[in-house]
């Protein structure tokens, strides 16, 4: 819930997440709170089940009930008194199997399916998310499928799964930036940068999955919004410009010209100078000393996106390990209006201080996305995929810094 609750923190505190837990009764944990303050109140929570029988009840019901009947989901306005449409979930956690005695167990799923129907239908409409864990108790009869079953959840998820939050939010982030909920002026399309780190402190395999990654991110980004222009640096101890921003106009090319980026490592990490290239050179955003972009290649229209994949080391050739350096040119991109995306990636060594930087040049931990905490593969980076609504998502608030999450 932490985890998921530092996906949804916005500037804005658009997002609002509530708490529930039930077994003989319902308990309101934690009433609607923004998404930073959910999860400094989950910190400060003791959450657990006990043995009592009260503790060995599950009635669903009633927490489905404490849920339609309350104020969770009441409608927000804006300043002219317009309804601000939202989109609205309840997350299950359960084994799918309500009772309050074993002789009344189908008693308990009927009065639970009918719960579901009655919120479904209430608040101008609820959508379920599932996320299931299989608890198997002796003389247990029933499959909590045939509950879950009923929520027809839009996203179905198990605890079985290594990490079922991507997943989590793909469901969640078809409900950020969505062209109804947003003024007509917002459109996928994008400037968008790729930076990639070819220090010697990235294994060769892992630019390999950086750069099929790469590859994936345009596909979807591009088949979106055909008109999105992509551009591409590469580095180590020199900046590499692997090719300008937009310079390739179709999805099939710039998916070429990213496969012939070279893997081959080299000393140092100037993530620094890359960051202040792809800001000021002409051939990608040209914000040159607090100007106008140049409007060759940065289209004022348009949201300006880096996405970069490093380790987090900053390692400069004159003075070795710097920690400021990289966060100097990440505020004034931000300045600049520029939105950054950080690809966390695995140290050749396996050191797992990245986040220390990262979080210096981009503080929204929505667009931060370290991979130093898990054993990673090639599945780590399709899971990674989900950030393409977030991407997204920036071209109607780069210069705002935030998420637009509804």
């Amino acid at each position: 819930m932490q985890r998921a609750a530092d996906k949804l923190i916005d500037t804005n505190g658009r997002a609002k997440l509530s708490l529930i837990t039930y077994s003989k009764d319902a308990e309101e944990i934690i009433h609607k709170k923004t998404a930073a303050e959910f999860k400094t109140a989950l910190t400060q929570t003791d959450i657990h089940g006990g043995t009592t029988c009260n503790y060995l009840k599950a009635e669903t019901y009633k927490a489905l009930s404490m849920v339609r009947n309350g104020t969770y989901f009441d409608d927000v306005q804006d300043k002219d008194g317009k309804t601000i449409p939202r989109g609205k979930f309840v997350v299950v956690l359960t084994d799918g199997i309500s009772f309050d005695r074993k002789s009344n167990m189908a008693e308990a799923l009927s009065k639970t399916k009918e719960q579901i129907e009655l919120l479904r239908g209430s608040h101008g409409g609820i959508k379920y998310i599932t996320l299931h864990f299989d608890v198997t108790q002796p003389g247990d009869t029933r499959l909590g499928n045939v509950e879950i079953d009923a929520y027809d959840p839009v996203t179905r998820l198990s605890l079985t799964e290594s990490d079922p939050l991507p997943a989590l939010m793909l469901s969640l982030s078809k409900y950020i930036c969505e062209k109804k909920d947003v003024p007509v002026s917002c459109n996928n399309t994008l400037d968008i940068v790729y930076i990639m780190d070819r220090s010697k402190s990235i294994n060769v395999k892992d630019i390999k999955f950086v750069k099929q990654f790469f590859i994936d991110l345009t596909e979807k980004l591009m088949s979106a919004a055909p008109d999105t222009n992509i551009g591409a640096i590469s580095y180590f101890g020199q900046i590499i410009h692997e090719f300008k921003l937009g310079e390739f106009k179709t999805k099939e090319e710039v998916i070429e010209a990213i496969g012939l980026i070279p893997e081959k490592t080299g000393k140092y990490t100037h993530t620094n100078y890359a960051l202040e290239r792809a800001r000021t050179h002409k051939d990608y955003f040209g914000i040159a000393r607090g100007k106008e972009p140049d409007g060759i290649r940065n289209r004022k229209e348009f949201g300006d996106v880096i996405v970069l994949s490093t380790d987090g080391r900053t390692w400069l050739r004159y003075g070795g390990k710097n920690e400021h350096v990289t966060p100097t040119q990440g505020k004034l991109n931000v300045k600049a209006g520029i939105q950054q995306v950080i690809i966390g990636l695995p140290n050749a060594n396996d050191l797992k201080d990245g986040i220390i930087e990262w979080e210096k040049v981009q503080p929204n931990p929505n667009l931060i996305f370290n991979l130093q905490t898990e054993d990673y593969t090639p599945e780590s980076f399709k899971k990674l995929l989900t950030i393409t609504s977030e991407i997204s998502a920036t071209a109607c608030s780069a210069t705002k810094n935030e998420l637009v999450v509804g």
